[in-house]
């Protein structure tokens, strides 16, 4: 059951490198977002982008782990 809540039913079975790519354009836009010095624009399209960042967040964490993991393998002690 906790499964299901935290990954979308269309992304399990995805290798790594497909689930990357689904994901990618969405950490962009939201490192932007973020990163941005101006005021965030406002569109119709807030409801839309809220429903895509809850559904891909936990998912996105997990990729963004992975890939840490992999990249600082001591300071996550991997192989120690």
């Amino acid at each position: 059951m906790a499964l299901d809540s935290y990954f979308p039913a269309d992304v399990r079975g995805m290798s790594f490198g497909r689930l990357k790519e689904i994901v990618e354009p969405l950490r962009d836009r939201l490192a932007h977002a973020i990163t941005a010095t101006t005021e965030l624009p406002k569109s119709d399209d807030d409801v839309t982008h809220s429903e895509e960042i809850q559904k891909w967040l936990p998912v996105l964490r997990c990729v963004v782990r992975m890939m840490l993991r992999n990249d600082f393998p001591t300071e996550f002690g991997v192989g120690s």
